[in-house]
């Protein structure tokens, strides 16, 4: 009876994934709102009576989508620790680095394509993107400057608005070029606005 229930858990997870790997596809491809339930199961070459026993509607399998891919840009390897040994500027300088390179990621960059794209009639996609991705992202980095301020190396009466300080430097140097097809800096341009967006943020937060 467990090895039945393990079988058929492993089943669920497997069509779950199908599901979710389609969806991505099909989102990417077609966009939100050319994006139908029989697409999706089309994609999957599953039926749609399956999807719904995963998901409650496209919306719910939007977000799932979503929590997914920004899930598996960082779940292999903690993005960010909180070290004694390491400087802040040696940690947020790497962590700066990480960030950019998933969020560049050309996938990424799609799929915030398709949000912007379709968010003026379907706003409700947006929170996809808000608490999928960049409210898991800055809530590590607010864990990380809670520890920074525990330890005293940092003082800041404000976590989430030098959160969002520190994420809109980067966002505005790299993420929003790509979106708009500008040139996104890189190599030694690249390693000069970390440097620089590192040295604004701990000059305003590190304890001298």
């Amino acid at each position: 009876m467990i090895k039945a229930t393990r079988r058929n858990n492993q089943r669920w997870v497997h069509k779950h994934q199908l599901i979710i790997e389609a969806a991505k596809a099909s989102f990417l491809s077609r966009g939100y709102a050319e994006t139908s339930m029989d697409v999706i199961a089309n994609h999957a070459g599953i039926s749609k009576i399956t999807i719904y026993k995963h998901f409650d509607n496209k919306l719910h399998l939007f977000n799932e989508m979503m929590r997914d891919h920004c899930q598996s840009l960082y779940k292999e390897a903690p993005i960010i620790t909180h070290s004694l040994a390491v400087s802040p500027f040696q940690i947020l300088s790497q962590f700066s680095k990480k960030v950019v390179e998933l969020l560049l990621q050309p996938r990424s960059i799609a799929l915030i394509r398709v949000v912007i794209g379709e968010s003026e009639k379907y706003p409700e996609i947006v929170s996809a993107v808000w608490e999928a991705g960049r409210m898991p992202l800055q809530d590590i980095f607010s864990n990380y400057l809670a520890q920074e301020i525990a330890h005293s190396r940092m003082q800041i009466p404000n976590i989430a608005i030098a959160t969002k300080l520190f994420f809109g430097m980067l966002k505005e140097n790299f993420i929003w070029p790509a979106l708009t097809g500008m040139a996104v800096p890189i190599d030694k341009a690249a390693e000069d606005i970390i440097e620089e967006v590192v040295n604004l943020f701990l000059n305003q937060y590190q304890i001298k």
